[in-house]
Order: structure tokens, then C-alpha cells, then sequence
């Protein structure tokens, strides 16, 4: 049982590494909100199912915690997605993205 959630432990880790990566290297904000909504989700829930795994006791708030984390993040992404379309915010981090997303 301990590798076991050890590996799920990892497999979040990197998951959230690589969405991480995708923050930094991904060219425009809604772009970079993809990683965000996506695989932060599923590593915290396979980081939070292994660490349930390890330790039995706090399994039920893990669960609590990844349920609440399964309807905010995606909802929260969601929002800003569609304020920053609405708003037409530039890009200070990469503004050539803006000017290639109208070709």
C-alpha cells in the first residue's frame, strides 16, 4: 500500500510540475489558464489519493478537500478565461501572442 501511494504521490508531483512548466512556457493567457484548469486538478487529486492511501485517518478530509478543489478550480478558470476574452486584456508577459492570435 505504501508504494502504491507513494507512486500516486509522484505521479501528482509531476503532473503539477508540468502544469507548472506549461505556465511558464505557454505564449498567451488563455493558453497558460489551460494547464492550470487541467492537470492541477488531477494532480491534486492523485496527490491527495495517495496521501489518503498513506494515511488512512484523513481520508475523509482529503475527499472533502479534493471535492471542493474539483468544483472550484475549473469554475474559477472558467471565470477568468471568459473575463479576460470579454475584457480583451493584453498580454504584458508575451504580446506578440496577441498579434498572432488575429491572423
Amino acid at each position: 500500500m505504501t508504494i502504491l501511494s507513494n507512486i500516486l504521490m509522484i505521479l501528482g508531483v509531476i503532473t503539477l510540475i508540468i502544469s507548472g512548466i506549461g505556465i511558464v512556457r505557454l505564449p498567451s493567457f488563455l493558453t497558460r489558464l489551460h494547464p492550470v484548469a487541467k492537470s492541477t486538478t488531477l494532480g491534486i487529486i492523485l496527490f491527495f489519493i495517495g496521501l489518503a492511501l498513506q494515511e488512512p485517518a484523513w481520508a475523509p478530509k482529503l475527499v472533502v478537500v479534493v471535492i471542493l478543489f474539483m468544483f472550484t478550480g475549473p469554475v474559477s478558470a472558467s471565470a477568468l478565461g471568459r473575463t479576460a476574452l470579454t475584457n480583451k486584456e493584453k498580454d504584458e508577459f508575451y504580446p506578440k501572442a496577441e498579434e498572432e492570435s488575429h491572423d
